[in-house]
């Protein structure tokens, strides 16, 4: 993704997963109590910057800006 990207001139901002393997617990980590919650939610944040976050996900997002000329 990133390579061709940089073919239409973008600057790399970052790129992570979406819906990855902790979206099919969602329910079950919503319902948890604070701070077991915001625990789960920091884990998946950072697992989906991680190849293995990308690999496990149903998308991957990109986020870049276009270089000026």
């Amino acid at each position: 993704i990133i390579p061709f990207m940089a073919t239409f001139g973008m600057q790399d901002i970052r790129l992570w997963g979406a819906e990855g393997g902790m979206a099919q617990s969602d329910q079950r980590i919503m319902a948890l109590s604070e701070p077991a919650r915001s625990a789960w939610i920091e884990r998946a944040i950072l697992l989906a910057e991680t190849p293995f976050g990308l690999w496990g996900s149903e998308h991957v997002v990109y986020e870049g800006r276009k270089q000026a000329r």
